[in-house]
């Protein structure tokens, strides 16, 4: 995949747990960005720490995402 990456992961997240993630965000190429997220699990990025979420993905998805043409 040749994409722009914002992997974030829960550190208490038990399904992929935070080495998994690093382990996967490790072997995707540039450009990327990891955002582990204390105390969140695997489901509740948002709903951990609103504020910060969109302060991460608001400026990601701006910056990335293009209009159709």
């Amino acid at each position: 995949m040749r994409a722009p990456l914002l992997l974030a992961s829960g550190t208490a997240d038990s399904y992929t747990p935070l080495a998994e993630a690093q382990a996967l965000f490790a072997r995707a190429p540039q450009p990327k960005t990891f955002w582990p997220v204390p105390g969140a699990t695997h489901r509740d990025l948002e709903h951990y720490d609103p504020p910060a979420y969109w302060q991460r993905v608001l400026p990601f998805l701006t910056e990335n995402l293009r209009p159709h043409p």
